[in-house]
């Protein structure tokens, strides 16, 4: 009985390095602070570095088509103890819309591609990618590693571009 508080504090950090037209790097992470508390006790805290994203893009001679291969490294927190783990698992539900849901799992891998047609000033971006998803130990006694299943995703974008100003 009495209220809960959840809450999330983020800070992201995203670098993005054009050598040519043709090939692009990508490194993000992010930094979370999340904390759950009950009425008036100071509650339990959970900071951490996110897994961390590196990522390699090649882009066809015109730019109609793109593929990218990514990594996941795991840098962010595992091996919780309870208090962390239920902050984690708390965080971790989609129906709270979190901007940071995960704190640290295994090594991902990926890739996926993409074709970017143009009408005028107007490009579609279509894509499809699959990741690999690494094995991790979410809690300090867990005897055994877990292993999320690999995914399979679908992109679709619009974009816009005046000159050298696009959306």
């Amino acid at each position: 009985t009495g209220e809960n508080r959840l809450s999330e504090g983020v800070f992201g950090l995203s670098a993005l390095l054009s050598t040519s037209e043709r090939f692009a790097f990508q490194l993000d992470g992010t930094l979370a602070n999340a904390k759950k508390s009950h009425m008036d006790d100071d509650g339990t805290k959970l900071s951490s570095i996110n897994d961390t994203r590196v990522a390699a893009t090649f882009y066809s001679a015109k730019g109609l088509t793109s593929l990218t291969a990514y990594a996941n490294l795991p840098t962010g927190k595992t091996k919780l103890d309870e208090e962390e783990y239920t902050v984690a698992y708390t965080v971790a539900d989609n129906s709270r819309k979190f901007l940071v849901r995960r704190f640290g799992q295994g090594l991902d891998i990926g890739a996926q591609g993409m074709v970017h047609p143009k009408a005028g000033n107007l490009a579609f971006h279509l894509g499809a990618g699959y990741m690999l998803k690494g094995k991790f130990q979410a809690r300090k006694d867990d005897a055994e590693k877990y292993k999320f299943g690999d995914e399979i995703s679908a992109m679709a974008g619009l974009g816009y571009q005046k000159d050298k100003v696009a959306f």
